[in-house]
């Protein structure tokens, strides 16, 4: 019902600074140049190595990637060379063939705790996400403080389906990173799935206020805030929702329908509206949207609704009602005759559809007909203990209806 947010972003290592620097004597005697902590035999591999990190850091991956590519060329066994071509290519989407330059990186060097973390992130993206856990969890192996890795581990458990897992690290995330917006999102969610709404309502709402633009908490806490009766609130998370991303319609549905527990039938029929130009065949959408445009008195553009909610396959009684009221508003009577009749069969004990294929029979001037049902409507009025709609239906039959059967025939 809800979406996961996405992993985090990738790791860098250790700063690499942008000058060749030498190394103590010994090694300037085996001919050896170091960047920040990288060695190499070539002075060829180092310097174009310079050259792509410098390309990185101005975001010109590709440049990136052909200087990092060639320095490999003069130096095939630097461990921070393939890992930071790895890093060029995934920012580019070519996700493959980082993956194995990651691999690369760690079978020279399984110390780097970034490598495993960014293999993990590419693997996840790949859809290998039992291997992507793998990593992650090596990644927290080197580094006990990794903040973003404990999140991805969360998220690779989490789709899993191994939730118990995957609430612990996303504690263990927040408790090194509580600003981490995304991680209360998630845990919310979990904690709502499992039952707990007043925990994962305080998760979501610091969701929100660590990013009041995240949609994919806004929206489930909306839903939260309706399932608990807080219509005004959930109305408010719902609304961000939506301006955050019109384009949900799940979202727009729902705002929609906390609008009519709201009494605002014109606000959710435009919601109603939206989610049928986003979703054509949307039955549902088409049945409220009718009942809604209904109560604003709209009946001839309700008709178009419910006709079809009727011919995508919503056959209940209560929108074959509705249609029958709608029709009976324009006068289309013995449409609506057949409206109310059809829902009598379907609940023969909805005692609004007796009372209003009643009326309709009374104006179509086939008064003696409408006594029937007008009576037994006030059975079930007085059956189901709506004392007040039972009077009205007496009045009616007895002031109008009855009255119109005894008229002198002209």
């Amino acid at each position: 019902m809800f979406k996961r947010n996405r992993l985090m972003g990738l790791g860098m290592a250790i700063a690499l600074g942008l000058n060749i620097t030498p190394a103590n004597a010994s090694e300037m005697a085996r001919g050896k140049q170091r960047i920040d902590g990288l060695y190499t035999q070539s002075l060829e591999a180092a310097e174009l190595f310079q050259l792509g990190v410098r390309a990185y850091k101005q975001q010109n991956f590709l440049g990136a990637e052909q200087a990092l590519r060639e320095a490999l060329s003069f130096d095939p066994t630097m461990a921070m060379g393939y890992y930071m071509l790895a890093n060029a290519l995934l920012v580019q989407n070519k996700t493959q063939d980082a993956i194995t330059q990651y691999q690369r990186a760690i079978a020279l060097d399984n110390q780097i705790a970034e490598a495993h973390y960014n293999l993990g992130t590419a693997l996840y993206r790949e859809g290998w996400v039992e291997q992507s856990t793998a990593a992650f969890e090596r990644a927290i192996a080197l580094n006990s403080t990794f903040a973003p890795a404990y999140y991805n581990l969360a998220l690779s458990l989490d789709v899993q389906g191994k939730t118990t897992e995957a609430i612990d690290y996303y504690r263990k995330a927040l408790s090194l990173n509580p600003n981490n917006a995304q991680a209360y999102n998630n845990l919310g969610l979990i904690v709502a799935k499992q039952g707990s709404p007043e925990e994962a309502i305080v998760l979501l709402e610091k969701a929100v206020e660590l990013d009041p633009e995240l949609a994919s908490a806004h929206y489930p806490l909306g839903i939260l805030y309706a399932q608990q009766g807080q219509w005004e609130l959930a109305r408010d998370s719902l609304s961000i929702a939506t301006d955050l991303d019109p384009n949900n319609a799940t979202a727009q549905y729902r705002m929609g329908l906390v609008l009519m527990e709201l009494n605002d039938p014109g606000a959710a029929s435009e919601r109603f509206e939206i989610v049928t130009t986003l979703e054509p065949n949307n039955a549902n959408a088409y049945q409220n949207l009718g009942s809604t445009l209904l109560q604003v008195g709209n009946n001839q553009e309700a008709i178009v609704a419910l006709e079809t909610a009727l011919r995508l396959g919503v056959n209940d009684p209560q929108n074959i009602y509705n249609l029958g009221l709608a029709y009976q508003k324009e006068e289309r009577f013995e449409d609506a005759i057949a409206q109310f009749q059809q829902t009598i069969q379907r609940n023969p004990r909805m005692a609004e559809a007796f009372y209003n294929l009643g009326i309709s029979l009374h104006r179509s001037n086939q008064s003696q007909q409408a006594i029937p049902p007008l009576q037994e409507a006030q059975r079930l009025f007085t059956q189901q203990g709506e004392t007040e709609e039972s009077e009205r239906v007496r009045l009616y039959l007895e002031q109008t209806v009855i009255p119109a059967t005894q008229a002198p025939s002209e």
